[in-house]
């Protein structure tokens, strides 16, 4: 990507002016005085530079997201395959490859939400949520980025992403060319982009470089696609995190983990529990510290956004399906979890039409 995107997308001295003299009337403070070696009408220098500013500021947030997405596609950080096996049995669970590079495209939403877990740095969770911000604020940006419609039907094995992940590097280079391209020619989404000021002032905006936090929403789709696939299950409880030890005789610990089954969300304050049919391999207790301990996933962030997937009845279908339509960042149905309650356990959230989203474990409870 080059620097000099004011050039290369041919934005004109007039629309600089117009830019320029709109933000600079949202953001007075922040046009300064101008470098008087530059060969700008001393009347308009305030504008342009202010308008250079975030011009160069946008470019570097997408130059870095591009290179953390190019790092995350050779593989540095995914480490796939260790999921898989440690999912005993696994399933040959196929996905679509479009959902695979939608979900490492949505990586800075994912990790910029208000849930953003421990496994994000503070650099990182700034660049997300400048990013979510500005996109919220831009939704033809989201549009041009994400276009709806798009589909690559191809179909790969989970087991197999590491290896094949490779067949989708130039189109994630286009998502990021693309976003970028349309900003810097669309005047009136270049100053959506822009109008919240995080792009103009003195802090820089951009990913650490070789962040791997770009793949947290990627290893979590994969990791509950899996799961799901081999017959794991979440259950929502009625029950605070001061009651569960009244009820199960365990102790939190470090990661919020109780006994063999329960974790408590300190971002929702909601009590869940893991188990799975068919019992054999690994334990529930021992999946959810190695998903902590190997950075699979942040477990607050794969609970509850399975939770908040079931409720809006999303859970199932493309979980990517209408991201960025109409104003739409939910990033929840990124974790594909399947969630059910047991007999004798409420229904943890109004029921619709007498009917639990969640669904019962079993069918018959009798």
């Amino acid at each position: 990507m080059e620097s000099n995107h004011a050039h290369m997308y041919g934005i004109q001295g007039f629309q600089l002016l117009q830019v320029g003299r709109t933000l600079e009337y949202m953001f007075p403070a922040t046009c300064q005085s101008f470098d008087k070696d530059q060969a700008v009408d001393i009347s308009i220098a305030p504008q342009v530079h202010y308008v250079l500013r975030n011009i160069y500021a946008i470019n570097n947030l997408f130059t870095s997201w591009y290179t953390a997405l190019d790092f995350a596609s050779n593989n540095a950080q995914l480490k796939i395959q260790s999921i898989v096996t440690e999912l005993d049995p696994p399933q040959e669970q196929n996905v679509f490859l479009n959902q695979i590079l939608t979900a490492l495209s949505i990586g800075l939403s994912f990790i910029g939400g208000p849930q953003a877990g421990a496994l994000v740095s503070a650099a990182a969770a700034t660049a997300a949520q400048t990013f979510v911000k500005a996109v919220q604020q831009a939704p033809t940006v989201a549009a041009a980025l994400w276009p709806s419609g798009t589909e690559n039907s191809q179909s790969i094995q989970i087991s197999n992403l590491e290896s094949d992940l490779s067949l989708g590097a130039d189109q994630l280079a286009d998502i990021a060319n693309r976003g970028l391209e349309f900003i810097m020619s669309d005047m009136p989404s270049f100053i959506a982009f822009a109008q919240s000021g995080a792009f103009s002032g003195e802090k820089t905006i951009a990913l650490p470089d070789q962040s791997f936090e770009v793949t947290l929403a990627l290893k979590t789709y994969i990791l509950t696609t899996a799961m799901t696939a081999n017959k794991w299950k979440a259950h929502a409880l009625p029950y605070s995190k001061e009651q569960i030890p009244q009820n199960s005789a365990c102790t939190f610990d470090s990661n919020n983990i109780c006994g063999e089954y329960t974790y408590y969300s300190d971002a929702t304050q909601r009590v869940y529990t893991l188990t799975r049919n068919g019992y054999t391999g690994v334990r529930p207790n021992e999946l959810m510290n190695d998903i902590i301990d190997k950075k699979w996933a942040d477990l607050a962030l794969m609970f509850d956004g399975a939770y908040e997937c079931t409720v809006a009845g999303r859970m199932g279908q493309d979980p990517f399906a209408n991201f960025g339509v109409g104003g739409d960042f939910s990033t929840a149905c990124v974790s594909q979890l399947n969630f059910c309650i047991a007999c004798g356990i409420p229904c943890p959230v109004p029921e619709i039409e007498g009917v639990c989203p969640f669904g019962r474990c079993v069918d018959d409870c009798d």
